[in-house]
């Protein structure tokens, strides 16, 4: 069975019809989108926490605006609240929006075109085809 010329497949060979090392190269195609989905990701958290301060401080300033006032301050402060809670939560949209424009203009940037498919060997897609023709009918 292992005199046939055309089954040359050793036991440990791949069974698959793509060449050898096209697309393998530093992990191939998925590694690297992998790697700019992670990045973007990165980008994007990065935001939200930055985003997320910003909200803060401004509702920090909110309320500290209203303070030193006296009395008057503190019937002032349910008015304060609302106010910072308002502009905090612009601030933090504003920051997501961006954060996430960046980041995906990033990611698009970097990505590029579509990747190429693996090249068949069609010499060896030959010899495989022709052990199987074999098994199925002895006669070939």
């Amino acid at each position: 069975m292992n005199d046939d010329p055309a089954r040359q497949v050793q036991p440990n060979e791949r069974q698959d019809v793509k060449k050898r090392g096209a697309g393998s190269a530093g992990g191939g195609p998925m590694r690297g989108t992998l790697r700019l989905t992670v990045r973007a990701l990165g980008e994007l958290l990065g935001g939200v926490a930055a985003a997320s301060a910003e909200a803060f401080r401004s509702f920090n300033e909110k309320l500290a605006a209203g303070e030193g006032e006296g009395a008057a301050g503190a019937s002032a402060l349910g008015a304060d609240f609302v106010d910072g809670v308002a502009e905090g939560n612009a601030r933090f949209l504003e920051g997501i929006a961006a954060a996430s424009r960046k980041a995906y203009e990033n990611f698009k940037a970097s990505h590029g075109p579509a990747s190429v498919p693996e090249a068949i060997d069609y010499e060896r897609l030959a010899r495989h085809v022709a052990v199987e023709l074999k098994k199925a009918d002895p006669k070939v």
